[in-house]
């Protein structure tokens, strides 16, 4: 079930323009009968469908997930729990987000406890026949789970995650290399830029986010794969980039050993990704990427 969204876009001018477009008699509704009229019975009969699988098709235990993330633009907190469980009767693995909510108080292990017990308790689920807590590995979540007898673990992605940043993305020399790429690819990413990119047949270049490792894997592979044309516009671009901004041969060669290096990681996180993974795959794929890290050399 989800809780309360923006609304307010239906206000939107661009909006409203563009859905006219699409179709002149459509009469958009306004944000408080949004609110109030349309949301509420549609949150109430999805809330029973859901909550009708759970009882008719739990076997009994289940696993849950929980995580917070921010939104930058909205300078607000958010928090879900999703219940995951095998289906009693075709023995598929289901997975229900039973809530999604603003997270208005204490970030302490004791609030988020609490939280996760109000909702287990809004769907009749019995902790008793909770199995796993799987969670990021902050200490939060460690003391509101690890501490209650309950079996948490850490989440396997967030842990290639820290894996990634605080060893390969730490060395002096890595995190140089991606500050300069990241300064390239924002002047790159100007209209001037792009438009030098284009003409040296380099296309477009994405651009990182903090959140997740693997968008810095994209980038540096992308400025990797249109080597020429990055060389080559880097120097041409407008105002003109003072050499130390640039990528040079040394550049280069490390970006290489970069790309080599986080290959392996790349494969075990969209290898663990989405909800059809399952907990046994996690030792096999740290193997794996420990046996692929061996085989790269000339990186320490």
């Amino acid at each position: 079930a989800v809780v309360s969204t923006q609304s307010t876009g239906v206000e939107n001018q661009s909006f409203q323009t563009f859905v006219y477009s699409l179709n002149k008699q459509f009469c958009i509704p306004s944000e408080k009968v949004l609110r109030t009229t349309l949301f509420p019975p549609l949150h109430e009969e999805i809330q029973y469908r859901l909550k009708t699988e759970l009882d008719e098709r739990c076997s009994g235990w289940f696993a849950i997930t929980t995580d917070h993330w921010s939104d930058p633009a909205l300078a607000s907190y958010y928090m879900s729990v999703s219940a995951h469980f095998i289906d009693a009767k075709s023995w598929d693995r289901k997975v229900i987000i039973l809530r999604l909510l603003p997270f208005r108080f204490s970030h302490t292990g004791k609030t988020i406890r609490e939280i996760v017990q109000f909702v287990l308790e809004c769907w009749s689920l019995m902790e008793e026949k909770l199995h796993c807590v799987i969670t990021d590995t902050a200490s939060n979540m460690r003391f509101a789970f690890e501490t209650d007898n309950k079996q948490w673990a850490p989440c396997f992605l967030h842990l290639l995650n820290l894996v990634v940043k605080h060893s390969i993305f730490a060395q002096s020399g890595v995190k140089i290399l991606l500050q300069k790429m990241l300064y390239l690819v924002k002047k790159l990413r100007t209209q001037k830029g792009c438009l030098l990119l284009h003409k040296h047949g380099g296309g477009s270049l994405p651009r990182p986010n903090d959140t997740r490792w693997n968008s810095w894997y994209v980038m540096v592979d992308s400025l990797l794969k249109k080597k020429l044309a990055v060389t080559i516009t880097q120097g041409e671009i407008e105002p003109a980039l003072p050499s130390a901004r640039q990528l040079g041969p040394t550049d280069w060669e490390l970006t290489e050993k970069v790309v080599a290096v986080l290959g392996p990681f790349l494969v075990a996180t969209k290898a663990s990704e989405g909800d059809a993974q399952c907990i046994s795959e996690c030792i096999p794929l740290d193997k794996r990427v420990y046996f692929e890290l061996d085989s790269v050399s000339g990186f320490s």
